[in-house]
């Protein structure tokens, strides 16, 4: 049988050493659901009709790149709306299954909220760095955040090209597309800093 009460036709748990547990695509849908109702991270984020439906969203699960995909680590791959979409929205149009490695994809330390990613103030000038595979780089110092901002921009660049020469086509095109576009320095206001 499916789900609580016969709700979906896919199973959501099954028994292993005779413990009922939810199954790992049934888990990975719930948290989906639960996120989007509760965590002040998520607030202003909503799920989709068609993704409020498990059935319908396991058979559309299973039709993407990268979906069931495990880690090294034996974790499975993420659900991800905000590297195609724009965060606000769980949605079959814009969510793609991602490593955590693209799904994280090189934190900047900006130590101020307004400061692009990968750039920090220091007093007198601006340095740019970031975290790539677990190593910490360092790519210089500046009097202009749009020049260390660049810097940044260039090494996440080669990241990029980097992750889609590992991952290849296991993972939707538009990701590349998209992670290319964010090296882009066009595509950032640097406005209060002119």
């Amino acid at each position: 049988m499916g789900g609580k009460w016969g709700k979906w036709s896919n199973p959501t748990s099954e028994r292993i050493d005779g413990k009922t547990i939810a199954t790992k695509e049934y888990a990975q849908w719930s948290s989906i659901q639960h996120r989007t109702k509760g965590s002040k991270h998520y607030t202003g984020v909503v799920v989709s009709e068609n993704f409020q439906d498990f059935d319908w969203w396991l058979s559309w699960s299973k039709q993407q790149k990268g979906f069931g995909a495990l880690e090294r680590s034996g974790k499975r791959w993420s659900i991800d709306k905000d590297i195609v979409g724009d965060g606000t929205i769980y949605h079959e149009d814009v969510c793609v299954y991602v490593p955590a490695e693209i799904n994280n994809m090189m934190k900047g330390w900006g130590g101020v909220s307004n400061l692009p990613s990968g750039v920090k103030y220091k007093g007198d000038y601006y340095s740019s760095s970031c975290t790539y595979l677990g190593c910490d780089y360092y790519f210089g110092v500046s009097d202009n955040v749009k020049h260390s901002h660049g810097l940044y921009l260039k090494f996440r660049e080669c990241c990029v090209v980097d992750i889609k020469n590992r991952y290849g086509n296991t993972v939707d095109e538009r990701v590349y597309d998209k992670l290319m576009e964010s090296c882009n320095p066009d595509h950032y206001d640097y406005g209060i800093f002119d």
